[in-house]
Protein backbone atom coordinates (compact mmCIF):
# COMPACT_ATOMS: atom_id res chain seq x y z
CA UNK A 1 0.00 0.00 0.00
CA UNK A 2 1.72 3.14 -1.16
CA UNK A 3 1.22 6.64 0.21
CA UNK A 4 -0.07 7.65 -3.24
CA UNK A 5 -2.74 4.95 -3.17
CA UNK A 6 -3.72 5.90 0.37
CA UNK A 7 -4.20 9.52 -0.72
CA UNK A 8 -6.28 8.38 -3.70
CA UNK A 9 -8.41 6.21 -1.42
CA UNK A 10 -8.92 9.13 0.96
CA UNK A 11 -9.96 11.31 -1.96
CA UNK A 12 -12.46 8.74 -3.24
CA UNK A 13 -13.96 8.32 0.21
CA UNK A 14 -14.06 12.06 0.79
CA UNK A 15 -15.97 12.45 -2.48
CA UNK A 16 -18.32 9.65 -1.47
CA UNK A 17 -19.00 11.24 1.89
CA UNK A 18 -19.60 14.65 0.32
CA UNK A 19 -22.12 13.09 -2.07
CA UNK A 20 -23.85 11.48 0.90
CA UNK A 21 -23.86 14.67 2.91
CA UNK A 22 -25.32 16.61 0.00
CA UNK A 23 -28.31 14.26 0.04
CA UNK A 24 -28.81 14.25 3.81
CA UNK A 25 -31.12 16.51 5.73
CA UNK A 26 -28.86 18.63 7.96
CA UNK A 27 -30.82 19.88 10.98
CA UNK A 28 -27.49 20.24 12.76
CA UNK A 29 -23.96 18.88 12.28
CA UNK A 30 -24.24 16.56 15.27
CA UNK A 31 -27.34 14.85 13.90
CA UNK A 32 -25.68 13.30 10.87
CA UNK A 33 -24.37 9.73 11.16
CA UNK A 34 -22.87 7.75 8.32
CA UNK A 35 -22.50 3.99 8.31
CA UNK A 36 -19.40 3.08 6.31
CA UNK A 37 -19.36 -0.64 5.51
CA UNK A 38 -15.99 -1.86 4.28
CA UNK A 39 -14.81 -5.08 2.66
CA UNK A 40 -12.67 -6.05 5.63
CA UNK A 41 -12.05 -4.96 9.21
CA UNK A 42 -8.65 -6.63 9.33
CA UNK A 43 -7.02 -6.44 5.87
CA UNK A 44 -4.17 -3.91 6.07
CA UNK A 45 -5.14 -2.23 2.81
CA UNK A 46 -8.69 -1.66 3.97
CA UNK A 47 -7.52 -0.54 7.41
CA UNK A 48 -5.70 2.33 5.68
CA UNK A 49 -8.64 3.08 3.38
CA UNK A 50 -11.00 3.05 6.37
CA UNK A 51 -8.76 5.61 8.02
CA UNK A 52 -9.33 7.80 4.98
CA UNK A 53 -13.09 7.57 5.51
CA UNK A 54 -12.72 8.53 9.16
CA UNK A 55 -10.57 11.53 8.25
CA UNK A 56 -13.07 12.66 5.61
CA UNK A 57 -15.91 12.40 8.13
CA UNK A 58 -13.90 14.35 10.69
CA UNK A 59 -13.34 17.10 8.12
CA UNK A 60 -17.12 17.35 7.71
CA UNK A 61 -17.76 17.15 11.48
CA UNK A 62 -20.09 14.18 11.20
CA UNK A 63 -20.23 10.87 13.05
CA UNK A 64 -19.16 7.75 11.17
CA UNK A 65 -19.51 4.08 12.07
CA UNK A 66 -16.78 2.18 10.20
CA UNK A 67 -17.57 -1.53 10.19
CA UNK A 68 -16.48 -4.47 8.08
CA UNK A 69 -16.75 -8.24 8.18
CA UNK A 70 -14.24 -9.92 10.48
CA UNK A 71 -13.43 -12.31 7.63
CA UNK A 72 -12.42 -10.56 4.41
CA UNK A 73 -14.93 -11.12 1.64
CA UNK A 74 -17.72 -12.31 3.93
CA UNK A 75 -21.07 -11.50 2.31
CA UNK A 76 -22.98 -12.61 5.42
CA UNK A 77 -20.85 -10.26 7.50
CA UNK A 78 -21.73 -7.32 5.26
CA UNK A 79 -25.43 -8.20 5.19
CA UNK A 80 -25.50 -8.26 9.00
CA UNK A 81 -23.72 -4.91 9.09
CA UNK A 82 -26.23 -3.33 6.69
CA UNK A 83 -29.06 -4.57 8.90
CA UNK A 84 -27.27 -3.04 11.90
CA UNK A 85 -26.97 0.32 10.12
CA UNK A 86 -30.67 0.26 9.22
CA UNK A 87 -31.54 -0.51 12.85
CA UNK A 88 -29.37 2.43 13.97
CA UNK A 89 -31.31 4.63 11.53
CA UNK A 90 -28.12 6.20 10.20
CA UNK A 91 -28.41 9.25 7.96
CA UNK A 92 -26.65 7.50 5.08
CA UNK A 93 -24.65 4.39 4.20
CA UNK A 94 -21.44 4.11 2.19
CA UNK A 95 -20.56 0.55 1.22
CA UNK A 96 -17.71 -1.19 -0.59
CA UNK A 97 -19.54 -4.42 -1.54
CA UNK A 98 -17.82 -7.80 -1.26
CA UNK A 99 -20.40 -9.21 -3.70
CA UNK A 100 -21.97 -6.80 -6.18
CA UNK A 101 -25.24 -8.73 -6.54
CA UNK A 102 -25.30 -10.38 -3.12
CA UNK A 103 -25.65 -7.11 -1.20
CA UNK A 104 -28.44 -5.79 -3.42
CA UNK A 105 -31.47 -6.96 -1.37
CA UNK A 106 -30.08 -5.46 1.85
CA UNK A 107 -29.09 -2.26 0.05
CA UNK A 108 -32.61 -2.02 -1.36
CA UNK A 109 -34.01 -2.46 2.14
CA UNK A 110 -31.92 0.51 3.32
CA UNK A 111 -33.08 2.60 0.36
CA UNK A 112 -36.70 1.65 1.06
CA UNK A 113 -36.16 2.85 4.64
CA UNK A 114 -35.19 6.25 3.26
CA UNK A 115 -31.45 5.86 3.85
CA UNK A 116 -29.28 7.11 0.96
CA UNK A 117 -26.69 4.52 -0.11
CA UNK A 118 -23.50 5.18 -2.03
CA UNK A 119 -21.34 2.41 -3.47
CA UNK A 120 -17.60 2.95 -2.98
CA UNK A 121 -14.96 1.19 -5.11
CA UNK A 122 -17.33 -1.57 -6.28
CA UNK A 123 -20.76 -1.29 -7.91
CA UNK A 124 -24.00 -2.71 -6.51
CA UNK A 125 -25.90 -4.78 -9.08
CA UNK A 126 -29.64 -5.14 -8.61
CA UNK A 127 -30.38 -1.98 -6.62
CA UNK A 128 -30.36 1.66 -7.73
CA UNK A 129 -27.93 3.21 -5.27
CA UNK A 130 -27.94 6.95 -4.61
CA UNK A 131 -24.47 7.32 -6.13
CA UNK A 132 -21.36 5.37 -7.07
CA UNK A 133 -17.79 6.63 -6.56
CA UNK A 134 -14.83 4.62 -7.84
CA UNK A 135 -11.81 4.55 -10.08
CA UNK A 136 -12.21 3.55 -13.73
CA UNK A 137 -11.07 -0.06 -13.35
CA UNK A 138 -11.45 -0.89 -17.05
CA UNK A 139 -9.21 1.99 -18.08
CA UNK A 140 -6.61 1.21 -15.39
CA UNK A 141 -6.50 -2.47 -16.33
CA UNK A 142 -6.31 -1.63 -20.05
CA UNK A 143 -3.23 0.46 -19.24
CA UNK A 144 -1.70 -2.58 -17.58
CA UNK A 145 -2.54 -4.68 -20.63
CA UNK A 146 -0.78 -2.19 -22.92
CA UNK A 147 2.28 -2.25 -20.67
CA UNK A 148 2.41 -6.06 -20.66
CA UNK A 149 2.01 -6.14 -24.46
CA UNK A 150 5.31 -4.30 -24.82
CA UNK A 151 7.14 -7.31 -23.33
CA UNK A 152 5.20 -10.19 -24.89
CA UNK A 153 4.83 -11.76 -28.31
CA UNK A 154 2.65 -14.43 -29.91
CA UNK A 155 3.17 -17.80 -28.25
CA UNK A 156 4.37 -16.39 -24.93
CA UNK A 157 2.61 -17.66 -21.82
CA UNK A 158 1.74 -15.63 -18.75
CA UNK A 159 0.04 -16.36 -15.45
CA UNK A 160 -2.63 -13.80 -14.56
CA UNK A 161 -3.87 -13.79 -10.96
CA UNK A 162 -7.37 -12.34 -10.95
CA UNK A 163 -9.34 -10.86 -8.08
CA UNK A 164 -12.85 -11.70 -6.98
CA UNK A 165 -15.02 -11.78 -10.10
CA UNK A 166 -18.17 -11.74 -7.94
CA UNK A 167 -17.34 -8.04 -7.56
CA UNK A 168 -17.67 -5.63 -10.48
CA UNK A 169 -14.20 -4.38 -9.57
CA UNK A 170 -12.67 -7.82 -10.12
CA UNK A 171 -14.48 -8.39 -13.42
CA UNK A 172 -13.56 -4.96 -14.78
CA UNK A 173 -9.90 -5.34 -13.86
CA UNK A 174 -9.78 -8.78 -15.46
CA UNK A 175 -11.63 -7.74 -18.62
CA UNK A 176 -9.67 -4.53 -19.13
CA UNK A 177 -6.36 -6.36 -18.89
CA UNK A 178 -7.20 -9.53 -20.84
CA UNK A 179 -9.17 -7.80 -23.62
CA UNK A 180 -6.46 -5.21 -24.22
CA UNK A 181 -3.56 -7.67 -24.08
CA UNK A 182 -5.19 -10.20 -26.43
CA UNK A 183 -6.09 -7.43 -28.86
CA UNK A 184 -2.48 -6.26 -29.00
CA UNK A 185 -0.87 -9.73 -28.81
CA UNK A 186 -3.50 -12.14 -30.21
CA UNK A 187 -1.28 -15.20 -29.81
CA UNK A 188 -0.44 -14.74 -26.16
CA UNK A 189 -1.52 -17.58 -23.85
CA UNK A 190 -3.02 -16.38 -20.56
CA UNK A 191 -3.33 -18.82 -17.68
CA UNK A 192 -5.86 -17.29 -15.27
CA UNK A 193 -5.64 -18.09 -11.57
CA UNK A 194 -8.85 -16.96 -9.85
CA UNK A 195 -8.63 -15.71 -6.27
CA UNK A 196 -10.66 -13.61 -3.88
CA UNK A 197 -7.79 -11.24 -3.13
CA UNK A 198 -6.74 -13.21 -0.08
CA UNK A 199 -3.07 -13.54 0.83
CA UNK A 200 -3.36 -17.37 0.69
Amino acid sequence: MTHKFFLRACTVLALALMVLLAGCARPSEGDITIGYITKSASNQGWVLINKGAQEAAADESVAIFTLGPAQQGSLQGQLATIEDMIARNVSAIAIAPVDSAGVAPAVQKALDAGIPVIAVDTAVEGAEVTSYVATDNLAAAASQGRWAAEYLQDGDEIIYVTGNVAQSTGRERRDGFVDTLTELVPGVVIHEVPTKWTSE
